[in-house]
């Protein structure tokens, strides 16, 4: 039987807390000025937390950022398998889209601010979330379809073409509704073009 300390819980909570001030105090500054002219100072008076706390969590600024977008990843990683049993392929990955388009949506101005300073960390940090996302599933579901090209192959086409979709989507200020995006991406899933119906 684990004994629960209570310090020790009151300690992890001073933690998160202190991260998530950082962490936030980081985004009201990218919303004022680039990340390169961003000081450890900056986020610390933003913050109200004194230099040494911030050391005591983080290196230096970049790897608050770092640990802000791993954050991000975490969030939509999560959302993306709360569903996980469909009864198709191209269901789970309609599903996944979905996902995608309403986290995108919700963490908008998250989004927006990091791309700003750091475009390519983003894109990289979403295309392996929603590559292990897609993997999940695919490994918690058995498809009886038959498909024409392999699975993981798939998988990996689909997650470069989600991914650079839903940023273009974010960066052009949303020109589609969210059912016009999901009715484009239905047709390019077309069960005609992935799977093989010869048996």
């Amino acid at each position: 039987m684990k004994i629960i300390n209570k310090n020790e819980d009151k300690e992890d909570l001073r933690v998160i807390r202190t991260r998530k001030l950082l962490s936030t105090a980081l985004f009201d500054l990218m919303a004022e000025k680039d990340f390169s002219q961003i000081t450890v100072n900056d986020i610390c008076k933003k913050a109200m937390v004194r230099r040494a706390t911030f050391y005591n969590h983080f290196n230096d600024k970049e790897d608050l950022l770092n640990y802000t977008i791993d954050g991000i990843q975490e969030e939509l990683f999560e959302k993306s398998i709360e569903n996980s049993e469909f009864v198709s392929g191209k269901e789970m990955y309609m599903s996944l889209i979905g996902c995608v388009i309403d986290f995108l949506v919700e963490n908008n101005d998250k989004i927006v601010k990091i791309r700003k300073n750091c475009s390519d960390k983003m894109i990289i940090s979403f295309l392996e979330t929603i590559k292990r996302s897609a993997a999940y599933l695919i490994g918690k579901n058995k498809f009886n379809e038959n498909y024409k090209i392999p699975v993981e192959v798939i998988a990996s086409f689909f997650t470069g073409g989600l991914i650079l979709i839903g940023l273009d989507w974010i960066d052009n200020k949303q020109p589609y509704s969210k059912s016009e995006l999901l009715k484009f991406c239905d047709t390019l899933l077309d069960d005609e073009l992935l799977i093989d119906h010869k048996i």
